[in-house]
């Protein structure tokens, strides 16, 4: 089966630096990608990018659709009309890829499209073809982060490619019921299949700026939406009571209140700023050893989409601590594999944090354990199938109501 992914970003493109910065979509599809030729399927990817070319990736066709336009950044600089920019850009962008994937099909013919819903990629959806959206992201859930005015129009297109899809599937059941209310549609959850990233390890980052530490970790876009604010309020009264600790950010830096989310953190610290320690966005090899070396992993996040962070932290045997209500309740169970705290509550994410940090030895590695057995239930050769099941099932669909006509 050839399967076209459409996307925004992919892990070959400059702009892609790390799961933690702003790449969460291209890892999921490089994964996914991978175990479907792992299985003898041929996956192709179609992503924005500044040139028209096509390269090979560990073995898998990535076709460059060139999105730059000069006129689209001139309107930029218009007052009136920058709110409408990122919503002509996703135009523009979903006819391009849908041009370039049938100039494909003439000498690769296509089987199914998957398109992502960020950027409405599937908003001039090829009707020839049988296609899905999977739920990357939804601007529903991200309104009290950014414009209300701009995430409006991008809302409305990221509806329209949904409705325009034979079948919507997504990782989260939180995110999958919102979009049923939203849209009047079913959504079908299914996650990515995860598969553990073999590399190299680098623990030089750990040792020059960790070792000996005892610490906390957030990983991922450290902004509003991720709760980093109520990390933040709680600092003070977490390392007053805990004294050889530390808390470690991993991630780019978003703003609040015009001013990077760092500076809030760092000024809610007060006196404590020096154990507040921020490395950046890091790649994976840089990444593990800093993860396998934390008490837990703590992602408070106010919305979520079943992030790969959650995912990676379990498979790595490490404690999350996630809020419920936002997909991490998908996979942790409360004190088995993972804990729990309520949204935007100071106190609980504090109490919680001091179950984990004042866990015996023995139950500490149990809980671990359980959050890589947990991590498991999401192996390839568990999801492809599933995976392979619904796109079997879209394309018979499709070709039915081909016949009929």
């Amino acid at each position: 089966m050839r399967i076209a992914f459409v996307t925004f970003e992919y892990v070959t493109e400059p702009g892609f630096k790390s799961i933690h910065g702003h790449g969460g979509i291209a890892t999921s599809i490089y994964r996914c990608a991978q175990a479907l030729k792992d299985h003898g399927h041929e996956p192709i990817v179609i992503v924005s990018s500044s040139s028209d070319e096509i390269i090979a990736h560990e073995g898998i066709p990535v076709y460059r659709v060139n999105i730059r336009n000069r006129w689209v950044n001139y309107l930029q600089k218009i007052k009136f009309i920058r709110k409408f920019v990122p919503a002509i850009r996703w135009i523009r962008n979903s006819r391009l890829y849908n041009i370039r994937l049938l100039e494909i099909n003439k000498t690769y013919p296509i089987d199914i499209i998957e398109y992502t819903s960020y950027a409405a990629t599937g908003l001039f959806r090829l009707k020839n073809f049988p296609s899905v959206v999977r739920i990357s992201s939804l601007q529903g859930l991200l309104e009290d982060g950014a414009n209300k005015n701009k995430m409006f129009f991008l809302e409305k297109l990221e509806n329209i490619s949904f409705k325009k899809a034979d079948k919507i599937i997504g990782p989260s059941i939180v995110a999958a019921k919102l979009l049923e209310k939203i849209i009047n549609r079913d959504v079908q959850v299914i996650v990515w299949p995860f598969i553990p990233l073999k590399v190299a390890e680098d623990v030089a980052v750990y040792h020059d700026m960790l070792q000996s530490k005892r610490y906390l970790l957030f990983i991922g876009s450290i902004g509003l939406l991720k709760g980093i604010k109520t990390i933040a309020d709680i600092l003070p009264e977490l390392f007053k009571k805990y004294k050889d600790l530390y808390f470690v950010f991993v991630g780019k830096d978003d703003f609040y209140n015009d001013r990077p989310m760092m500076n809030y953190v760092w000024h809610q610290s007060g006196k404590y700023r020096g154990r507040v320690i921020y490395l950046g966005i890091l790649p994976h090899h840089q990444l593990f050893p800093i993860i396998r070396n934390s008490e837990a992993i703590v992602l408070p996040s106010r919305v979520d989409n079943l992030p790969n962070t959650l995912i990676e932290g379990m498979t790595l045997g490490k404690i999350v601590i996630g809020t419920r209500g936002a997909s991490f309740d998908q996979l942790i169970t409360y004190g088995e594999n993972g804990f729990l705290c309520n949204r935007d509550d100071k106190k609980d994410l504090l109490e919680q944090i001091e179950i984990v940090l004042n866990l015996e030895y023995k139950n500490k590695k149990d809980i671990e354990q359980a959050a890589k057995e947990r991590s498991k239930e999401l192996a390839e050769e568990k999801i492809i199938p599933q995976l392979l099941n619904i796109y079997n099932e879209v394309i018979n669909r499709f070709n039915s109501k081909d016949l009929k006509k």
